[in-house]
């Protein structure tokens, strides 16, 4: 019932915006690209001025139920794939041993609906700001030579500095920490490593723990004063779902001193949702998302490397990456609160190696942002009659670096 009164209120306050002409109606379907782009435009309020969109901003803000939920980065957690596979450093040696440390940090502030940037929060001052740390404690095992167990303990800690999630008027910051969903994994490689040393596929897969905890809290400084809720899903540091990785890790030597390498990576997360408030507590701008989701999770990234000084075991990469959050989930519902969407990088690395000792460093910068509509999203417009549609902060750049010792 409360659930109807948002979505009724929701529409009210629409048809006031729209009868003043600061937003407009949307077509019902697109079928082309061309189609998609004005579709999204209905999202930015217009006029001749900043007035109008900056009054309709504020109403949609006051009421209690902005169409738009204010967004964060689209895959929580660090990365997924080692970062490097070269054909000296892809096979481990049977009964060896390797152990790596990588860190992931980025800040994500720009909000974008659909492939476009929507700027007005961040020309008013009110976009959210993520900023986020993590820290994966990785060991891998080759039991034979084409068999490898992993095991990565992530650690994570994020901040979150909005407007909307607290009073409207002043900026806050909240914060959570600790240790991550811990995963399993079984590496095989198709081919022999004894036989295959410029070329070869790894299939791996193992479970994940919902170890990190889903529900933390943080204060936040209301208009009626401070309240303990959870924080964002987007800073969580764990999902509470019980989950299964499937991984790909290839490398292919075309030339003494140029490798090709592939990996892919995709969590599978058959929980629906996992019974935590969204942030914005008892006045959820979308009826259909009062609680987070617990969604799948992808990375893919394909590249060449460069063998620049075999003496320092200099290696120089560049490559594409591609992360995301589907808008379904490969299995089960996918219901609840998500920011389904993907990045598109470039991504340039350095990698060195000296004996037992290597060292990568990446920075992928994104070319291309996309936050998709989520399912409560359509469903809130078929009630609504309105295309709506949320926002998503996606950072410019990340960096990783690893650290690893093989023994």
């Amino acid at each position: 019932m409360r659930g109807r009164a948002s979505a009724l209120a929701l529409t009210a306050a629409l048809r006031t915006l729209r009868a003043l002409h600061w937003i407009g109606t949307k077509p019902r379907a697109a079928s082309s690209r061309a189609d998609v782009r004005s579709t999204s435009r209905w999202h930015q309020t217009i006029g001749v001025n900043a007035l109008p969109r900056i009054l309709a901003f504020v109403v949609l803000m006051t009421v209690g139920q902005p169409i738009l939920a204010h967004g964060c980065i689209a895959v929580r957690g660090a990365s997924m794939c080692p970062l490097s596979l070269a054909a000296d450093d892809g096979y481990l040696g049977l009964g060896k041993t390797r152990v790596a440390s990588n860190f992931q940090w980025f800040r994500s502030d720009r909000h974008f609906i659909g492939d476009e940037e929507f700027t007005l929060p961040n020309e008013l001052g009110a976009e959210a700001i993520n900023e986020s740390w993590y820290l994966d404690l990785n060991v891998q095992h080759a039991l034979i030579d084409r068999v490898t167990l992993s095991l990565v303990v992530p650690f994570v800690y994020a901040t979150r500095s909005t407007l909307h999630e607290h009073d409207n008027v002043n900026r806050h910051t909240t914060s959570a920490g600790g240790l991550g969903d811990i995963r399993l994994a079984a590496h095989y490689w198709l081919l022999d490593p004894t036989e295959s040393p410029d070329g070869n596929l790894s299939l791996g897969m193992g479970p994940k723990f919902p170890t990190g905890q889903y529900d933390a809290e943080d204060t936040f400084y209301t208009s009626s004063g401070p309240v303990k809720r959870p924080v964002d899903q987007s800073i969580q540091p764990g999902d509470g779902g019980f989950g299964w990785t499937l991984e790909l890790n290839g490398f292919y030597r075309f030339s003494p001193d140029w490798d090709l390498y592939l990996q892919a990576y995709y969590l599978f997360n058959p929980r629906n949702t996992n019974g935590v408030e969204k942030t914005l507590g008892n006045r959820p701008p979308n009826p259909y998302e009062a609680v987070n989701s617990v969604p799948d999770q992808y990375i893919g990234r394909l590249g060449i490397d460069y063998s620049a000084n075999p003496e320092w075991g200099l290696i120089l990469s560049l490559g594409g990456r591609i992360e995301g959050v589907p808008v379904r989930d490969a299995f089960g519902p996918s219901e609840g609160f998500r920011r389904p969407g993907y990045a598109v990088f470039i991504e340039p690395g350095i990698h060195l190696s000296k004996e037992a000792w290597s060292f990568d460093l990446t920075v992928p910068i994104a070319v291309y942002r996309n936050r998709l509509q989520s399912l409560a999203d359509k469903k809130l417009s078929a009630l609504t009659g309105f295309d709506i549609r949320g926002d998503a902060a996606f950072a410019d750049f990340l960096i990783s670096a690893n650290l690893a010792y093989k023994f």
